[in-house]
C-alpha cells in the first residue's frame, strides 16, 4: 500500500491518508458446490458472533501495487484517470483522461501510454511474474458496473481480454491461485437502505471453474468506493464501502492465499499508516517530547532530523521548520513562519508540501518541492490540490530512491498516482504540471 503521507487534515479522517474467454453480461446466482455450502453456513454463524479485536491480515507494504499503480522489476505502471473539466458556462475544456503508462525505471522520463481498447476508467486489478491484469469501465448503472478484464504482457505488452461482465465492484487478481475475484450482488434502486446479498465468486483462469467462496449480507451500498488491500502471506481484503471508501463501516472481507474466507473489521487490519510511530534515534526523541506532531511532521534525510513546530510568534500561532542531528544536539531554527505542511526523507534527498497561497474554494494548492539541507526549495517536482474530502501528499515507492506524488480522495480506497521522480537521475515523469489549476 506505501507509506503515503497526505495533509493532516485528510489523515484525520482516512486510514492512509490507498487492486477470460467467458462473458457473463448479467448477474448470475452463484455456482452451488460442496464448498460452495460450508463457507456459506460458516459465514452465516461467523457474521453476528462478538469476538475481541485482534490482527488479522496487515497490509504489504512491499507488494508494488494498489488499484493505481504497480511495479515490476524493471518497470512501473500507473493507471491515469481524470475527469473531464468545464469552465462556468459548463463547457468542456478537457476530454475524460483515462489511460495506462508504462514507465521504465531506469529512466522514468521515457514512459509511454500502454495501447487498451475503450476509453473508459482504468484500474489494475494484479499482477504475475509475467503479466499484468487490468480493468476497463465499459459502462454504470447505479451500483451496477461493467468492465472488461485484460492480461497484458509484462514482456511485449500484447493484451488479451480474459472477462467482461457486470459486477459489484471491480475485480482483483489472486496471484496464489491464479483466480480472479468477482463480487455480485442482488442489489436494485429500490433496496437503497435495506439489506442485500453479496458473493464473492473465484474464476480459475487455468481451469475456467468459477465457484462463489463468501456470501454475506449487507447494507453498504451508498458509494463507488470500494475495492481490495494487499495483505501479507498472498492475502487480499475486500472493501465494500459504506460511504467514505475504507472507513469502519465499510465491510472488510479477508481472503486467503487458499481462498478461505471471513468478515474482519478494520481495527483488525494493521498497516504501516496505523501503527504509532517510533522514534529511531536520539533527535526523535527530542521531537517526541514536543506534544502535537503528526507523523509527517518530521523526517530524517542527510545527518539531520528535520521537523516543524507550530509556535506563538507575534501574538499568532505560525509554524516554524527546525533541524537537529540524530544525536539529540545542533538543535536549529532554519525557516521561521514556513509555507511546508509535510515533510518526507529519502536516503540523502528531503522532500517537501508546501501551501502555495492560492485557493479555489475550500480546494488549497500545494506543490511538491525537494528542498537542500538549510531548507530552501532545490526543485519544484509537481502540484496538487486538498481541501473537503480530498489530500495531496508524496510516498517512497518501495525498493527505491524514487518519490511518487499522490492525490487522495475520502470516496476512493487507494491514492492516485499523480507523478514520480528520481533523484538519482533527477528525472521527472509528472502527470499533473504547475499550470494544472489554469
Amino acid at each position: 500500500m506505501g507509506k503515503v503521507f497526505i495533509l493532516k487534515s485528510l489523515v484525520l479522517t482516512l486510514i492512509l491518508l490507498s487492486m477470460l474467454i467467458s462473458c457473463k453480461n448479467d448477474v448470475k446466482e452463484p455456482v452451488k458446490n460442496e464448498q460452495t455450502e460450508k463457507l456459506t453456513m460458516n459465514a452465516a454463524i461467523d457474521e453476528n458472533t462478538e469476538k475481541p479485536a485482534e490482527t488479522k491480515a496487515v497490509i504489504d507494504e512491499n507488494s508494488g501495487i494498489t488499484s493505481t499503480y504497480a511495479k515490476t522489476a524493471a518497470h512501473l505502471f500507473i493507471a491515469h484517470n481524470e475527469a473531464a473539466v468545464r469552465n462556468v458556462d459548463g463547457e468542456e475544456i478537457r476530454s475524460d483522461i483515462n489511460e495506462l503508462y508504462r514507465l521504465p525505471l531506469n529512466n522514468i522520463s521515457k514512459g509511454k501510454k500502454v495501447n487498451i481498447p475503450g476509453a473508459g476508467e482504468i484500474e489494475i486489478v494484479g499482477k504475475s511474474d509475467k503479466n499484468l491484469f487490468i480493468s476497463r469501465k465499459i459502462g454504470d448503472n447505479y451500483h451496477k458496473l461493467y468492465y472488461n478484464i485484460y492480461r497484458i504482457s509484462l514482456e511485449s505488452l500484447q493484451y488479451e481480454l480474459i472477462d467482461s461482465g457486470e459486477y459489484l465492484s471491480v475485480p482483483r487478481y489472486h496471484f496464489a491461485s491464479n483466480s480472479l475475484l468477482f463480487t455480485y450482488s442482488n442489489f436494485d434502486n429500490k433496496q437503497e437502505l435495506f439489506e442485500a446479498q453479496v458473493w464473492i465468486e473465484a474464476f480459475n483462469i487455468d481451469t475456467k471453474v468459477r465457484n462463489t467462496i463468501y456470501k454475506f449480507t449487507s447494507t453498504n451500498f451508498h458509494s463507488g468506493g470500494s475495492g481490495w488491500w494487499q495483505t501479507e502471506n498472498d492475502s487480499v481484503v475486500f472493501i465494500n464501502s459504506s460511504w467514505g471508501g475504507a472507513e469502519a463501516m465499510s465491510d472488510f472481507i479477508l481472503i486467503d492465499s487458499k481462498l478461505a474466507t471471513e468478515r474482519i473489521q478494520l481495527d483488525e487490519i494493521d498497516g504501516t499508516n496505523m501503527k504509532q510511530p517510533v522514534p529511531q534515534n536520539e533527535g526523535e526523541k527530542y521531537i517526541f517530547d514536543l506534544k502535537g506532531l503528526y507523523p509527517n511532521d518530521y523526517t530524517t534525510a542527510n545527518n539531520w532530523v528535520y521537523y516543524l513546530l507550530t509556535e506563538e510568534q507575534d501574538n499568532e500561532n505560525r509554524t516554524n521548520l527546525y533541524k537537529i542531528k540524530p544525536d539529540g544536539t545542533h538543535n536549529m531554527l532554519i525557516q521561521k513562519n514556513t509555507p511546508i505542511s509535510s515533510l518526507l526523507g529519502v536516503g540523502n534527498n528531503l522532500y517537501a508540501i508546501v501551501f502555495t497561497g492560492n485557493s479555489d474554494g475550500d480546494l488549497n494548492h500545494y506543490n511538491v518541492v525537494k528542498l537542500s539541507q538549510n531548507g530552501k526549495t532545490d526543485k519544484a517536482l509537481g502540484s496538487g490540490e486538498a481541501g473537503h474530502n480530498t489530500g495531496f501528499g508524496m510516498c517512497r515507492l518501495e525498493g527505491t530512491e524514487m518519490i511518487m506524488l499522490m492525490g487522495a480522495n475520502f470516496f476512493k480506497v487507494d491514492s492516485t498516482v499523480r507523478g514520480i521522480y528520481n533523484p538519482v537521475n533527477d528525472e521527472l515523469f509528472n502527470l499533473c504540471p504547475f499550470d494544472y489549476f489554469k
